[in-house]
């Protein structure tokens, strides 16, 4: 692709947050881009008022049978794919325990078999066009994990790793792979993208119980990131001429990232001498 020209983008999830906030931010731009969207009135709505710069699929992720024809459908539509946002997905709150088996195989399948999916199917029109940029949304609780949303952080932590070792391999037909880390961003994901388990069991309840006040009734429209300036800033990171592995959102998201390292560091320097004593001898 060439970051100063015209360039067309695909994007999963567009119906809302920063989905919502990065196609605008791509319209505005003067680039085209095919949205995905749940259902046909989402997508034509889309399109009526993007104009020419914008195209509407309809797409359920977790569909992995109908992947395949509407990426064709975008490729053609589009005329080749400079760029993919794998943006849909959503949350999951409770304890590791708590956690029905059927609620975490509904996370999987969305935010990963079918960003996984949807990359797969995408990397062979970028390999024939010559190069290309693929961004996996991923999250703070993708580096971090979080107590509460093990589940979730599950799912991202399992995108980070497929998208580490993607970069590697398609590296050499040209395209570039970011793994974008999302702090707290004052979208509707608190509230409408976050499932919650039914009941908190009692063992957890002192420490979940709170945190779910807190999330569902304190926390949405205090969140520190600005949806706009967060998708200005992954565009603008994709359009340039080296994109990052990593690209980290927001003032929290940051700090949390620092946190990690540091602990990892920590544990490494203390447990060194542990560490080397596990060879053969010399």
């Amino acid at each position: 692709m060439n970051p100063s020209a015209p360039n067309t983008w695909l994007v999963t999830g567009a119906s809302g947050g920063l989905g919502e906030a990065l196609v605008n931010a791509i319209v505005e731009r003067g680039d085209r881009v095919a949205a995905t969207f749940r259902s046909a009135e989402a997508a034509a709505a889309f399109e009526h008022t993007a104009g020419a710069n914008g195209v509407g699929i309809v797409l359920d992720v977790r569909q992995a049978e109908r992947i395949p024809d509407t990426i064709a459908q975008a490729a053609s539509r589009l005329g080749h794919i400079d760029v993919l946002i794998n943006n849909a997905g959503h949350g999951q709150f409770g304890a590791i325990e708590d956690v029905a088996d059927q609620r975490i195989r509904e996370l999987f399948e969305t935010n990963f078999f079918g960003l996984l999916n949807v990359t797969r199917a995408v990397l062979p029109y970028m390999r024939d066009h010559g190069g290309g940029r693929i961004a996996n949304i991923s999250s703070t609780a993708g580096f971090q994990a979080v107590a509460s949303a093990g589940i979730y952080s599950a799912t991202k932590f399992a995108v980070e790793g497929m998208s580490e070792a993607l970069a590697g391999e398609v590296k050499p037909f040209g395209i570039s792979v970011t793994i974008v880390e999302p702090g707290a961003f004052r979208t509707r994901f608190a509230t409408t993208s976050m499932d919650l388990e039914g009941d908190i069991s009692p063992p957890y309840q002192p420490m979940l119980g709170p945190i779910l006040h807190y999330l569902t009734k304190i926390y949405p429209g205090t969140e520190m990131g600005d949806p706009i300036k967060g998708a200005r800033a992954i565009v603008a990171a994709l359009t340039s001429a080296e994109p990052p592995l990593r690209l980290v959102l927001g003032e929290d998201a940051l700090a949390a990232v620092r946190a990690k390292i540091e602990q990892v560091k920590a544990d490494l320097a203390a447990w060194e001498m542990l560490t080397l004593s596990t060879g053969f001898d010399k």
